[in-house]
């Protein structure tokens, strides 16, 4: 028998949590996964919780200097609940639907409210999304660390980090190619006729990553990864196995499908350009030199996104998803899936026939061979071609093309 009401052990219980939180005098470091399958991978958020309600977040997303200041709650739902539960723009931003970050209208799918599970000590807090089920690990920052100076540390490793769209794992005589998809390390491999991803989620520290569950590779277990600055020799390692190296590797093919690129007129062969022309010639609703943007973006392992995009009041956005796969280091092979989204109707007028015609350059399974126009290890620039028509290349740019119609 309890010797006390259960409302009474309820309140008790949120006031041992909240004094946990309380007990962090430079605040907390939240190591934060939205998604439920961690697609994004780990970003690191400071918040620092006050008497009155209050908290105070940054984060490596929002850059040196931002602060946004809330309230937070603890509230009872099948145990503790910590509710971020007043907009903040750092902490929702993982969460908002129309942050920029992951699919049109979901966003990351990310948490602002968190189950506090058994771990709840001022050494170590563990929460877990309620929504997504990701887990979340708070650990007090330590006294006289300055948020600012650890973000900058931060902001210098994730550079380093954009310079690899791949590594190689060498073990003596054993290696395995991984290239990187956001905050995430990503082994292909092909089991029989099917393509099977294997995914090493992480978050990014002062001197490397750490990952969000053990990551296994030729039997050894990695926890974290640390940064070995030998310039052009840079590797990534473990200190418990110094012999052990993830070596940088720069394939085109993970650099175009991990990336966004922005296509134009002027950047395709006479094949693209043919389709492209149809386009301007049909004088649809919304007139091709109104289209601001065409491109493709990462969706999914797998798959990419080709997007169109307008200002134009009432059209905004039609997409259709290409299904892909890596050959080697510089070739991918692309067809179309089939779906189109968006407002594709208003872009085109007689919707699937002319629609299809723009998609024909690749509605069959086509593999074409992708080379740097610059840099050949940070291409700004790179060329597709197809490997058996090799008059329809595609020119793709880094840099955003406003109205490539016209461009």
């Amino acid at each position: 028998m309890f010797d006390d009401s259960s409302a009474n052990r309820i309140e008790a219980s949120l006031a041992q949590v909240n004094e946990v939180l309380l007990s962090a005098k430079n605040g907390w470091l939240m190591k934060y996964y939205p998604n439920a399958n961690q697609k994004y991978g780990g970003y690191n958020l400071f918040l620092y919780f006050s008497a009155d309600g209050k908290v105070t977040a940054a984060s490596d997303v929002a850059g040196v200097g931002e602060r946004m200041t809330s309230l937070y709650s603890l509230k009872q739902s099948a145990g503790a609940v910590l509710s971020f539960d007043t907009y903040n723009s750092i902490i929702h931003f993982f969460a908002s639907p129309d942050s920029g970050v992951g699919s049109i209208g979901t966003g990351m799918e990310g948490d602002y409210d968190f189950t506090v599970m058994e771990e709840c000590t001022p050494e170590k807090v563990v929460l877990k999304g309620t929504k997504s089920g990701s887990l979340a690990v708070m650990t007090p920052v330590a006294d006289g660390v300055d948020w600012d100076e650890y973000i900058e540390k931060i902001f210098k490793m994730n550079d380093i980090m954009q310079e690899y769209p791949a590594f190689i794992f060498e073990d003596g005589s054993y290696s395995q190619d991984l290239t990187v998809s956001w905050n995430r390390l990503v082994i292909t491999q092909k089991e029989d006729d099917n393509v099977v991803y294997t995914y090493a989620p992480f978050v990014l520290t002062s001197d490397g990553l750490e990952f969000y569950q053990p990551f296994t590779l030729n039997g050894k277990t990695f926890t974290s990864l640390v940064y070995k600055d030998e310039g052009e020799d840079s590797y990534l390692y473990s200190p418990e196995y110094p012999s052990v190296h993830f070596i940088p590797d720069y394939p085109l093919n993970a650099m175009f499908v991990n990336n966004v690129w922005y296509l134009s007129f002027s950047g395709l062969g006479p094949v693209g350009q043919g389709f492209w022309q149809e386009i301007i010639d049909a004088n649809s609703p919304v007139g091709a030199e109104k289209v601001q943007y065409v491109g493709f973006e990462p969706y999914g392992e797998g798959v990419l996104d080709y997007v169109w995009y307008t200002n134009e009041s009432g059209f905004g956005f039609s997409d259709a998803l290409m299904y892909y796969e890596l050959s080697g280091k510089d070739k991918v092979i692309m067809e179309y899936s089939g779906y189109m989204g968006g407002e594709y109707k208003n872009f085109i007028p007689d919707g699937y026939a002319t629609w299809w015609s723009i998609m024909l350059f690749m509605s069959r399974k086509q593999t074409y061979t992708i080379t740097a126009v610059d840099d050949p290890r940070r291409p700004t620039k790179i060329k597709l071609t197809q490997d058996d028509r090799p008059t329809n290349t595609i020119i793709l740019s880094k840099e955003p093309i406003q109205y490539p119609f016209i461009n």
